[in-house]
């Protein structure tokens, strides 16, 4: 087996040459700070708590349209034995029955079911406020039919058969989970397993939902043209019924299991190969390093516009030596866990084991050295993702109410912003230091898998080459 190393390949500018500057041009110097003008003005974040224990979080925003959601602590961790997808088939039964009141208001209804957290985010016209809300109440404290269970439940088993005809990134980031937390919930797929579906019942769904969708567990957020004071009345009047339970505590780490999957397919022509490490919860110190971290390491397409100049190092060498299809990095948080890692595509199945050392080398290359240059291109990639997530209300109403279900706060742009900024280099090699050195990883490989490197060797790789 032969390994290579990517050869740090920098582009620099010759020494004396200087750019043309056209007529009418002024060469300004770069800017190191996004301006937060903007966001330091943005009106703070009104949260309001209800007897029953629901938490309101209202944060107007300029924009014609309002987008309300519901974060609920209710996910694939939290089914039964047995049941696993009745997360799932609750969130898009509960859609399915509002469907025709979504419809009359011209409005949009979405659902998303995560192993923690289920959310439904509604986008109306501000005048239809009160009718959204209310729609949002009987989809939380409502009973799901048999119609709309059925249907629901037909679609996900057909949604899961059609993921095994053709081993897409969500079949293989399942078996990661699947590897990663063996014996422990988070095992779980999320669209559930085909034989769990089909013995699932709309009591199984109610049941569900009167357990985990409780006062203490849910939080409803609104973004854009919404009237803070009015929407704590609204909220009241429409989740009066929802029964105040007890919040969750999670006290104990959930188990991580350093291994690897192999699942052997010579039917197809690209190996997809996901590679993760655990770190740690929403509320960690260095979660905003982590996202750092995150943008250093980046993401790279051969669609790409960069083509093989991509500013990442690890795009870089992958393009420059024609190794992968794409890849992207991923960082998924939860109360007492975190997945963090890199998911990637490759043609190229003679020079596997290369793809997959260059993966794990260049944790060891950030560990020797981060250039100013690279830092500041992270830290304002970071940036501009969360500005362009507070552009769109619905997504943000969502984030204002997933931070204040896992943060009991919000976390406002001004404010990571400026935490972003205090980020530094010594930051960033604690956590690559304390994470992901020395390590077990988790691993999982699907397609022609004869150059795949053994876990042993990769193992190793987390350690080998720290300079």
């Amino acid at each position: 087996m032969a390994f290579s190393v990517v050869q740090n390949c920098r582009r620099r500018f010759v020494s004396g040459v200087q750019p043309r500057i056209g007529r009418g041009m002024v060469m300004r110097p770069i800017s190191h700070k996004v301006s937060t003008v903007n966001i330091h003005n943005a009106e703070p974040t009104r949260l309001s708590p209800l007897n029953n224990g629901v938490r309101v979080a209202s944060e107007p925003s300029p924009g014609h349209l309002a987008s309300l959601s519901v974060a609920v602590h209710a996910g694939v961790a939290h089914e039964r034995s047995g049941l696993n997808g009745v997360a799932n088939l609750l969130q898009q039964a509960a859609v399915k029955s509002q469907a025709n009141a979504v419809h009359d208001i011209g409005a949009t209804l979405t659902g998303h079911t995560s192993r923690e957290t289920t959310t439904y985010t509604i986008s109306c016209l501000p005048e239809d406020t009160e009718k959204a809300v209310s729609i949002l109440g009987n989809i939380v404290t409502g009973t799901v039919s048999q119609s709309a269970f059925e249907e629901a439940r037909q679609e996900a088993i057909s949604h899961r058969r059609a993921l095994w005809d053709v081993v897409n990134e969500e079949i293989v980031m399942d078996f990661l989970y699947s590897a990663a937390y063996q014996q422990t919930p988070f095992q779980q797929s999320v669209p559930g397993e085909i034989a769990d579906l089909k013995k699932a019942t709309v009591e199984d769904v109610n049941a569900f939902r009167t357990t985990n969708y409780t006062g203490s567990n849910v939080v409803v957020s609104a973004s854009g043209a919404v009237d803070s004071g009015k929407l704590t009345g609204l909220v009241e009047k429409s989740f009066n019924d929802v029964p105040e339970g007890h919040s969750r505590v999670f006290n104990s780490r959930i188990p991580f299991t350093g291994s690897f999957m192999h699942v052997r397919d010579e039917t197809v022509d690209e190996v997809q190969v996901a590679i993760a490490y655990e770190t740690f919860s929403y509320n960690h110190p260095h979660a905003l390093t982590l996202d750092v971290l995150k943008e250093l390491i980046g993401q790279w397409s051969n669609r790409s516009l960069t083509g093989t100049y991509g500013s990442p190092r690890l795009a870089e060498g992958f393009a420059q030596q024609k190794l992968v299809e794409r890849y992207h990095t991923f960082s998924h948080y939860y109360r007492n866990t975190g997945l963090f890692g890199t998911y990637i595509v490759t043609k190229n199945l003679g020079k596997l084991d290369d793809v997959v050392y260059h993966t794990f080398n260049e944790y060891q290359k950030l560990l020797t050295y981060i250039s100013p240059e690279e830092l500041f291109r992270a830290k304002n990639s970071l940036k501009t993702k969360i500005l362009f997530a507070e552009e769109q209300s619905d997504t943000r109403s969502r984030y204002v109410g997933e931070q204040v279900l896992n943060l009991d706060r919000r976390l406002s742009p001004a404010e990571a912003f400026a935490r972003i900024d205090n980020i530094t280099v010594s930051d960033i090699h604690e956590v690559l230091d304390h994470y992901f050195y020395d390590v077990d990883p988790a691993v999982v490989a699907h397609g022609d898998l004869d150059e795949m490197p053994d876990y042993v060797v990769m193992r190793n790789w987390t350690y080998w080459n720290r300079w």
